[in-house]
């Protein structure tokens, strides 16, 4: 079977399911490609798009928050008739002749965008492939009712109710989880963990990870970790693609011996398996991770709209603890390191939302088959 996943190069996380996607795919046999959904458009489209999430993402959270709470308020809004979406279907054309020339059997978006141009794609040229969305959030995309696709997979059971609200029709919605990396699944225990990495088996630890951009008041945090635990507590701090954020953080505390100040760390599994606190902000990917890893987290709302859904989800199951800022971040952070109770229930509770985690699931939707 080929298989086309659509992804849209608006963060990582939309890449990271998309990669997670493939390996699943591939590992029975089927043939698999990745696109970026904007290069439809146009390469300047996806450059201009990229780049302009980067900049709403790092430097200007209050105008992006606020336009996420105009369109979460303004649900409706978000139809065939808005702006993006008329962008989006400019590459019907282009993707029209992409999916014949390659005769793809099966679509499957990562992103909203990406939804919107296949359903309006197929619809304009009769194109018969199988064609699916999975959801990378908490909480339905806005404007996933204005697309038509097969199937609609969702994280949880929850959603899946909010998508038939919304009048998704219910055989189109299937509970999936989100995919996460096969890495992810892979565990050691904390203390072989610690011993690979160097790290003291007494000494807890601490990771700060705030999405692949390195958004948000990474700099406060880790000044209130390092003000608050002093040298007690491995403090490991993951800037991403903030070379700003990362020179900053290393001028000032990269000489600490128990504080690592890194832009990206490859065997992200083992760190997760070491770490007893994720301070993270609360991104479909990242959440889900720690879900699989059984690893508390520490919550920071870092951009709004999406991932406030995100954050409420996981704070109300009891996998995480809210903060509000930077001194907020160190506080929950000592209440957790000071209650092992407190972790070990949070690990258990996660554990329990990671267990509806399947990517398998949308292999098998497509291929009708058990395996």
């Amino acid at each position: 079977m080929k298989v086309l996943i659509l992804s849209a190069n608006t963060g990582g996380g939309h890449n990271s399911v998309a990669m997670a996607l493939k390996g699943r795919f591939e590992e029975i046999g089927d043939e698999c490609v990745i696109e970026d959904c904007l290069s439809f458009v146009s390469p300047f489209v996806s450059k201009l798009v990229s780049s302009g999430h980067s900049a709403l993402y790092k430097y200007l959270k209050p105008i992006n928050s606020l336009g996420w709470k105009i369109c979460i308020d303004n649900r409706d809004s978000v139809n065939e008739h808005n702006p993006m979406y008329k962008l989006m279907i400019l590459g019907c054309n282009k993707l029209a002749i992409y999916l014949l020339q390659n005769q793809f059997d099966v679509v499957v978006c990562t992103h909203i965008f990406a939804g919107w141009l296949i359903s309006e794609t197929v619809k304009r040229n009769n194109i018969s492939v199988r064609t699916g969305i999975v959801e990378t959030d908490y909480m339905p995309s806005l404007g996933c009712e204005y697309m038509d696709v097969d199937y609609h997979f969702v994280p949880t059971a929850e959603i899946a109710e909010a998508c038939v609200a919304l009048e998704i029709p219910e055989e189109k919605v299937i509970v999936s989880g989100i995919p996460v990396k096969k890495e992810i699944y892979e565990r050691i225990s904390k203390e072989e963990a610690k011993q690979r990495l160097n790290i003291l088996k007494d000494r807890k630890h601490v990771i700060v990870m705030l999405g692949s951009m390195g958004g948000g008041p990474m700099t406060g945090i880790t000044h209130y970790l390092i003000k608050t635990f002093g040298n007690q507590v491995y403090i490991t701090v993951i800037c991403g693609s903030n070379k700003q954020v990362y020179m900053e953080l290393k001028l000032a505390y990269g000489k600490m011996n128990n504080v690592r100040i890194t832009r990206f760390i490859k065997e992200i599994s083992v760190w997760m398996d070491s770490a007893d606190i994720l301070v993270s902000k609360p991104g479909g990917i990242s959440t889900t991770e720690a879900a699989t890893k059984g690893l508390p987290m520490v919550l920071i709302n870092c951009i709004g709209g999406c991932e406030n859904g995100n954050r409420d989800y996981f704070v109300s199951k009891g996998g995480a603890l809210n903060a509000e800022g930077p001194k907020e971040v160190a506080e929950a952070c000592r209440k957790l390191l000071d209650d092992d109770s407190l972790r070990e229930e949070m690990k258990t509770a996660l554990q329990g939302i990671a267990e509806q985690n399947d990517t398998g699931i949308i292999v098998r939707t497509f291929h009708d088959q058990e395996f």
